[in-house]
């Protein structure tokens, strides 16, 4: 059964995250108007809300998400094995918005 609420778009995406200021480095791997996923190997555990900061083009987008699952592996299999965080998106920014708007992400 499928849990997310819409459909994921591939992307790569670097991105600013942490649970008070966004001060750690991860990407995006797929986003949707729902959430994302980011490739890390700084997780937070699932219920974390977090702090986002997305740059795009020139373009700071912030976010609030909450942390749905979190898998953490060691550093050589970053590259092979589906690893990070699912983030749902508790609140966007205008900036944000326009972003869906603009690719065509709903």
């Amino acid at each position: 059964m499928e849990k997310r609420r819409a459909s994921r778009y591939k992307k790569r995406i670097s991105i600013k995250f942490g649970a008070q200021t966004p001060n750690l480095l991860g990407f995006i791997e797929d986003i949707s108007f729902s959430g994302l996923r980011i490739k890390t190997n700084h997780v937070f555990k699932p219920g974390t809300v977090l702090k986002l900061e997305i740059t795009h083009r020139e373009t700071i987008m912030c976010a609030e998400g909450l942390v749905t699952w979190a898998r953490k592996v060691p550093q050589q299999l970053m590259r092979t094995t589906r690893c990070g965080m699912g983030v749902t998106f508790l609140k966007i920014d205008n900036n944000l918005v326009h972003y869906f708007e603009q690719e065509n992400i709903a």
